[in-house]
């Protein structure tokens, strides 16, 4: 998705613009979501391998989609 982290600061736009923004927000998020949902476990496994050293959250993905998938993180 590729979105900028931290904090969305909307108090000195327009409504228009903060619309249109979170409105490509959400079709982004829903391409992922699309997307994720068409992984097996064992896919789910493979993608997050690579991050788990790096990202907490991914390691507790990852945990999580090798038990569904039988194997081990």
């Amino acid at each position: 998705m590729n979105l900028r982290y931290g904090q969305y600061t909307f108090e000195d736009l327009d409504a228009a613009t903060v619309r249109d923004d979170l409105n490509i927000r959400l079709a982004a998020f829903l391409r992922y979501a699309d997307w994720a949902v068409t992984l097996s476990d064992s896919d789910a496994v493979a993608q997050l391998r690579p991050f788990a050293k790096d990202y907490w959250i991914a390691r507790h993905w990852l945990e999580d989609y090798a038990a569904r998938a039988g194997g081990t993180a």
